[in-house]
Formats: structure tokens, C-alpha cells, sequence
């Protein structure tokens, strides 16, 4: 059974949003640093879904929002903080700021 969508038939890619962003650097950066160990995996990817479901639901109802920010904010506790200087310090405390601006 083919698996490819039928062409012009494609879902929309939705645009990705400063908050994905900011993920997606904090994680490189953890990966970079050598702290995300296979045990994060799972944390990693509750991230990446709570972030995107962030993107997409934006203006949607605000106890589904809250409940996703927290989520977040969980599952960004359970990975290796980055104690690396004061770059990572920034990218960190940017990715957070992004997180408290979004509730």
C-alpha cells in the first residue's frame, strides 16, 4: 500500500515560531555539550511536541495553552542544565523568557 501523499494533497507545514527556535538551539547546544544522554530522548521529543502545539494552537483556549506550557517547562527540567558560559546562559534564559511571554 503506497505511503505517499497524492500530489497538491499535502498537509501545510506550518511555520515554525520563535519558541520552536529557541528549542531547537538549547537542544543543539545540549547535544553539542555532549549532556543529552539516550534517557533524555523522551524529553527531548515531549518538548519538540509541546513547543509545536504552542505554534499551532496560539490565540486558542487559554487553559489548553497553560496546560501545554507547563509541559513544557516539565519537560525542560528534566534535561542537563547548560552551564557553559555566558552564551549558553543567554540562549537559555532567552528560550525561558520566550516560555513566560507565551502564558
Amino acid at each position: 500500500m503506497p505511503t505517499d501523499p497524492i500530489p497538491g494533497l499535502e498537509l501545510p507545514t506550518p511555520p515554525v515560531s520563535k519558541l520552536q527556535e529557541g528549542l531547537e538551539a538549547t537542544i543543539a547546544e545540549l547535544e553539542k555539550l555532549r549532556l543529552l544522554r539516550p534517557h533524555h530522548q523522551a524529553a527531548v521529543e515531549l518538548c519538540r511536541f509541546a513547543a509545536a502545539q504552542l505554534a499551532r494552537n496560539a490565540g486558542g483556549p487559554a487553559y489548553g495553552v497553560a496546560q501545554l506550557i507547563k509541559q513544557l517547562q516539565e519537560a525542560l527540567s528534566a534535561l542537563p542544565e547548560v552551564d557553559g558560559g555566558d552564551a549558553e546562559r543567554e540562549a537559555w534564559d532567552a528560550l525561558v523568557a520566550a516560555m513566560q511571554d507565551a502564558d
